[in-house]
């Protein structure tokens, strides 16, 4: 090899190694914990497997997370960490990449896109659907929501079912996947202007109920500042303290009779684990949030104003939490069944469970009628599911409204069923099985991207927030958007409906109107909350008796400027005659001596 092509070769071995030194240069990341080194593509940087809390294992089993301590020397971010321990699930286990289960699950993922200059960035954090029984961070494309949104997208793992949501008594407090959550969204709080983000700007996308929970702890007080919900999954009530009577005999069992902390902590996760797989499908998930007024603070509409009441929200009710899976089977809780009328009848007696009302017959009435085909029966289970999530859902919109800004979009009534032929989790996947390429996905994507940087969801169109009394939202018809109110409103039948059949779910409307909160935008169009109005009243009070004060001021001063000299009013005195009124109107005015016909 000649001289000269040594050196060409030396030169451009040279280069890439500068590159790929310059490439890890600027994906090292220092936090107050230590350093972080991530992966570059050429289109996001991303750090994966990152941990947010000490391992759950053994004697942290069923306890609140620990964060980590620091550490020496960089961490490597270049793979997903493990998914958290949870029921198998034929729909959406796919989606996890391959990537293994473990006890040891508390991680996260960061992802920031190349197109953006990563400082004060929106913050768009993800919790993953599955009714705190499954899913995981890695259920979505984060690279995919970085590069449409222009966000710094964090997606995370928590505890599921039985180890994230197991409560008995004194010994095991239950709500361990939601403290995993609020750890999570302070670690990054407190971390991610390194990674480029504003910590000011911290949006939580999630599932409606979700959501309700975050929105109402105490522990999350400042540390987010919107919301974008969706109903994305079966919504249920909460349990309550004294329904827990069940999940305590399961963990008995599982003890030989005597459940004890020890026992607890040394039995084989895959034991209890399937605790959580014994019940029937159709039955509510025995280990889910409870309401204990500590991690999950009380809804009662007496109690005192509701934690970060005025965060602002961006309700996107354009998807359905099941699906149509290729015309002929139905996706039901992330589990797939033929369409069928006993499958039809188990959604009904599931969702008679859910609303806590003895309204099995009444549903089959309007949603099993004697015209029903094979070929319409998937249509009816949409069609079921939707109306169910959506009542519930506005009732959480409803009560966001009285206190905070709040956006909304529905879908126009016919196209229901086409809309829900799709799994949620596409719009966050950038396509795949399963998926139908309609303009959803970019409706919910651009809509997030303008409410994130802009606090409000549309360039395009006026969508004036919702109120009960203006009804104001935006319709979408599958292909485009209009700005609509009340006279628009698709949900009137559905309303009227469930109110009368499942009376806890008027109770709650009812309730959140009668009594506590304050009603900011309840009582006016503007779109403001008590609190803003308030403000604005008195800023303006305040610029009028400036003004005020301004003008009497500048009176007196055109006054003192035009007032004729001493010596001229004593010699006017002196001779029987009035001084002159020099200065024109001006002094005129001041001494209240304006002739007609000076004007």
């Amino acid at each position: 090899m000649s001289l000269h092509r040594m050196r060409y070769v030396s030169f451009v071995a040279l280069l890439i190694l500068l590159r790929i030194f310059r490439s890890l240069t600027q994906n090292i990341i220092e936090i107050p914990d230590g350093k972080i080194v991530g992966v570059t593509d050429q289109w996001v940087t991303s750090y994966l497997g990152v941990r947010y809390a000490q391992r759950p294992v053994r004697a942290r089993r069923m306890a609140p997370p620990v964060p980590v301590p620091s550490w020496k020397g960089t961490l490597r971010a270049d793979n997903y960490g493990p998914v958290c321990l949870q029921v198998p699930d034929n729909v959406r286990n796919k989606y996890f990449n391959d990537v293994q289960q473990s006890e040891d699950c508390l991680n996260l993922n960061i992802y920031i896109s190349r197109d953006e200059n990563p400082v004060n960035l929106p913050v768009l954090i993800f919790i993953h659907p599955g009714q705190f029984q499954s899913g995981a961070g890695v259920m979505v494309n984060g690279s995919l929501l970085a590069m449409e949104t222009g966000s710094v997208v964090v997606t995370f793992n928590y505890r599921l079912g039985v180890f994230g949501f197991a409560s008995y008594r004194s010994i095991l407090s239950g709500n361990y996947g939601i403290l995993d959550q609020i750890l999570a969204i302070k670690w990054v709080r407190r971390n991610i202007a390194a990674f480029g983000g504003d910590q000011n700007n911290i949006a939580i996308l999630a599932d409606t109920v979700n959501a309700r929970i975050l929105r109402h702890s105490s522990r999350l007080n400042g540390t987010f500042a919107k919301i974008v919900s969706l109903p994305l999954d079966f919504p249920y009530t909460l349990l309550s303290k004294s329904e827990v009577t069940p999940t305590e005999t399961v963990l008995e069992t599982a003890c030989n009779g005597t459940l004890s902390l020890e026992c607890i902590q040394g039995l084989n996760p895959g034991n209890l684990l399937n605790l959580s797989t014994e019940q029937s499908p159709w039955d509510l998930p025995l280990f889910r949030p409870q309401q204990d007024d500590d991690v999950i603070n009380s809804e009662n509409p007496r109690s005192d104003t509701p934690i970060n009441m005025h965060i602002e929200q961006l309700h996107l009710n354009v998807v359905a939490p099941s699906y149509i899976f290729r015309k002929t089977s139905v996706v039901i809780r992330h589990q797939q069944y033929q369409c069928t009328p006993q499958i039809l009848k188990n959604v009904i007696q599931l969702i008679s469970t859910m609303t806590s009302s003895n309204v099995k017959t009444l549903l089959e009435t309007f949603y099993y009628p004697d015209d029903v085909t094979a070929s319409s029966i998937c249509t009816e289970i949409l069609r079921l599911v939707y109306d169910y999530a959506s009542v519930y859902s506005m009732n959480e919109v409803n009560r966001a409204s009285r206190s905070a800004l709040v956006f909304l979009a529905l879908l126009e009534r016919y196209f229901v069923v086409q809309g829900g032929t799709s799994d949620p989790l596409c719009i966050f996947r950038g396509g795949g099985e399963g998926c139908d390429s309609d303009a959803t996905t970019a409706l919910v994507l651009t809509t997030v991207k303008n409410f994130q940087k802009h606090s409000y969801p549309s360039s395009e169109l006026q969508w004036r927030p919702y109120t009960q009394q203006s009804r104001n939202h935006v319709i979408f018809n599958g292909y485009s958007t209009s700005a609509a109110d009340r006279s628009r409103w698709p949900l009137t039948r559905q309303e009227k409906l469930w109110h009368d059949l499942a009376p806890a779910l008027r109770r709650e409307a009812v309730n959140r109107t009668a009594h506590g909160y304050p009603c900011p935008a309840a009582k006016t169009e503007w779109g403001m909350s008590e609190e803003q109005l308030e403000i604005l009243l008195y800023s303006l009070v305040f610029i009028s008796l400036f003004l005020t004060f301004v003008s009497m001021t500048l009176v007196r001063i055109l006054c003192s400027a035009n007032k004729p000299p001493k010596e001229a009013q004593t010699r006017g005195r002196q001779q029987g005659t009035a001084a002159p009124h020099e200065g024109g109107h001006y002094n005129g005015a001041c001494h209240g001596q304006v002739e007609d016909s000076q004007f």
